[in-house]
């Protein structure tokens, strides 16, 4: 246990050793970080496309040590081959695994037509390299029978939002037929790289930690969810863009979650500014963790964390997880509750008196025979009219105030996110 631990350990810290492979490319001087995905055209990196090019791929590149590409290219020197283009971008940009230099690119060259562009047949190619030649040469012929469909000259039709869109199936088929390939020529698909709780700033005891390892090891094997736990002195020292953006890089980039769809929760706490942020993937763990429910579970924790009280507040954050996971699989996941009785007979009541006024105006204006009195006299009656007065007199009055007290804010007050292909929320605590 100590021995994974601070293997885990080490690969948070050297967290840009995990990172999504096309960071870790170190690209030439003057050259360009083409990352997952790439459209020189400049019009054809639809939202889905980018998600593609920054979950997708590098996710299933990382879970089988390939790196993988899409350049999308509209101008070529007309002396090179795609694969002879294909071969000298793959080269002189970087790209390949950081150990093994395998991977994949899709490389399409597009025309033009008018304002529109075009791919004309035979512009693309599936470019397979590495230490292992003959296996990347393999799976790149099993890639490209899996993509050929979307890639013909019929397959563009010039219209721009069809064309996006059979480029977004081509690009997601290149993802499904990696897996299938990888898997057919034994590669295995490559386990989390970190534990599921993994306490960098060490504010845990070992004990704690291991309690805690074993309590989410329980919970995410039972529910084929991931649930996880990161700490870390400060999340700049990994990726400066945000909390959320962190925690989803971590998650991606260390290929954390279960099963296929590699669902999971990640809560990432960072010590210098006490941020914290939840990040949410897969299709059950964001049915059993929807924008209701997190908002929720942050409140299970937040307070002990505000108290410094580490352990509780994973605890508690283990454990719920593990409820709401349990809600979904009965099919009731956690909901916002709908209006309570009082709620429900209090618009009763104003209801009714609305409809009462409404008869008291109609039949006032029915009331047409009688007229007001021209005198006092007409409201006294014959008996005359006699008052009669009452007091009570108080000599002392006692009056007590009680302070209402407020609850404490229990942190920041968090901020729903998506992105990373999930969601989630951020905040102080």
């Amino acid at each position: 246990m100590k021995k994974k631990m601070a293997g885990a350990m080490a690969a948070l810290l050297m967290f840009a050793a995990c990172q999504m492979p096309a960071f870790a490319a170190e690209v030439p001087e003057g050259g360009t970080d083409y990352g997952s995905f790439y459209d020189e055209t400049g019009v054809m990196n639809t939202e889905v496309l980018q998600e593609l090019g920054e979950v997708t791929l590098p996710s299933v590149g990382g879970a089988y040590g390939v790196d993988l590409h899409v350049d999308v290219l509209d101008y070529a020197d007309g002396r090179e081959t795609m694969e002879e283009m294909a071969a000298r971008i793959y080269e002189e940009y970087g790209y390949g695994d950081p150990d093994t230099l395998d991977g994949l690119s899709l490389t399409l060259l597009l025309g033009t037509d008018g304002d529109s562009y075009t791919l004309p047949e035979g512009n693309w190619v599936v470019y397979g390299a590495g230490e292992d030649q003959e296996l990347m040469e393999a799976i790149a012929a099993s890639v490209s029978e899996q993509v050929a469909p979307y890639l013909t000259e019929g397959a563009w039709d010039g219209d721009l939002a069809s064309d996006q869109a059979t480029l977004e199936q081509a690009v997601s088929a290149v993802s499904d037929a990696v897996q299938q390939a990888c898997e057919d020529n034994g590669i295995q698909k490559a386990g989390a790289l970190l534990n599921y709780v993994t306490d960098v700033a060490g504010l845990l005891s070992d004990e704690q930690l291991q309690t805690l390892e074993q309590k989410a090891q329980e919970v995410s094997e039972q529910y084929n969810c991931g649930v996880y736990a990161v700490t870390v002195d400060d999340y700049q020292n990994y990726d400066d863009s945000g909390v959320f953006d962190t925690a989803v890089a971590v998650y991606h980039g260390c290929n954390l979650g279960e099963g296929s769809d590699r669902d999971g929760i990640l809560l990432l706490l960072s010590m210098a500014d006490r941020d914290y942020a939840m990040f949410v993937y897969g299709p059950f763990a964001n049915e059993a963790f929807n924008s209701y429910g997190q908002e929720q579970l942050e409140q299970v924790f937040l307070d002990d964390f505000a108290d410094n009280d580490w352990y509780n507040g994973f605890t508690d954050y283990i454990e719920n997880c593990a409820s709401y996971m349990q809600q979904a699989v009965d099919g009731t996941p956690v909901s916002e509750p709908g209006p309570s009785l009082l709620g429900s007979l209090g618009l009763a009541f104003g209801i009714g008196c609305v409809i009462a006024l409404i008869v008291c105006v109609i039949m006032c204006f029915m009331m047409k025979s009688v007229a007001p009195g021209t005198s006092a006299r007409a409201y006294v009656t014959p008996e005359g009219l006699h008052l009669t007065g009452q007091r009570d007199q108080f000599t002392h009055r006692t009056q007590t105030r009680r302070k209402i007290e407020k609850d404490p804010p229990s942190g920041g007050g968090g901020t729903s996110h998506s992105g990373g292909g999930g969601s989630g929320r951020s905040g102080k605590f």
